[in-house]
């Protein structure tokens, strides 16, 4: 075997099958592009730790700068972050100038906004808050419940203003609970509830709400007498047992300090129920 022969025998041995030089091909490739793909993950998620640690310590680097020390000396990593990144920097320009504005006296604090103060308590609670009694008149049964002044007057008379904010009014007034009773009439219970609500239209009013909810049988629908001061006023519970007194005027309780319940200031419910052998046949 000649010598040419002999080096083109130790080539072919050396050569390998094109079919395994591609599968070595595609496997560099891919490792390729999963170390490309590493080395950009790791960089975004250090961008983004340098920036949310830049974004928390901003002030404090402001803060030195304006007071005379060497930022970059202070806070170097921070300082290297802004010169690299744009979106930390506009922050950084904002903010500094902002608080040079301040120093400066340029920057204009908007007024608080007025809020209303929250209602007064009364400095001893009333031992008796409403008294209530039932009695029956004929095939008629009557609910009265009498009011303590002071318990009124302490519950309704709030010192607050109902301001404005830019043309648009606060929310109602929140409602205040002022009595609730349970009876059994009949075998049936009947509760009566009554809530108090100020006006926003007139802050020297309020309007009165008389619930009654029961599942005896009813043959008219129940008047609702309110004795308020000097006046009296007088209404019907609707089909779903509730009345409205609207627009009450406050004034009677300006000197008002009864702490007993007084007929002065009292509801009354009047119910007549089915008769019973009106419910038998």
């Amino acid at each position: 075997m000649t010598e040419s022969e002999q080096d083109h025998e130790e080539v072919k041995a050396h050569q390998r099958p094109v079919s395994a030089l591609s599968s070595d091909w595609l496997e560099i490739r891919r490792l390729g592009h999963l170390l490309r793909d590493l080395l950009e993950t790791s960089t975004e998620a250090d961008a983004v730790v340098l920036c949310e640690d830049c974004m928390s310590h901003l002030d404090l680097l402001v803060s030195d700068e304006l007071d005379g020390l060497d930022a970059r000396r202070q806070h170097p990593d921070l300082w290297e972050h802004l010169q690299v990144c744009e979106s930390c920097r506009e922050e950084y320009d904002q903010l500094r100038n902002l608080l040079i504005l301040e120093q400066e006296g340029g920057l204009v604090h908007p007024p608080p906004l007025e809020l209303p103060r929250l209602p007064f308590l009364a400095p001893e609670p009333v031992a008796l808050p409403w008294r209530a009694e039932w009695s029956e008149q004929g095939d008629s049964l009557s609910l009265r419940f009498f009011f303590a002044p002071a318990y009124l007057q302490h519950s309704l008379i709030i010192d607050y203003p109902v301001p404005a904010h830019r043309g648009v009014a606060l929310a109602d007034p929140a409602p205040i609970l002022l009595l609730t009773d349970v009876a059994e009439v009949h075998d049936q219970q009947v509760v009566v509830l009554a809530t108090a609500q100020r006006s926003t239209e007139d802050v020297r009013t309020f309007h009165l709400d008389v619930a009654m909810v029961t599942e005896l049988e009813l043959a008219e629908a129940p008047a609702v007498i309110l004795r308020w001061g000097d006046r009296e006023y007088r209404a019907a519970l609707d089909a779903s047992g509730q009345t409205r007194f609207a627009g009450l005027p406050l004034e009677m309780l300006a000197t008002a300090s009864d702490d007993e319940p007084s007929a002065a200031f009292s509801l009354r419910l009047e119910v007549t129920p089915v008769a019973d052998s009106a419910r038998d046949d």
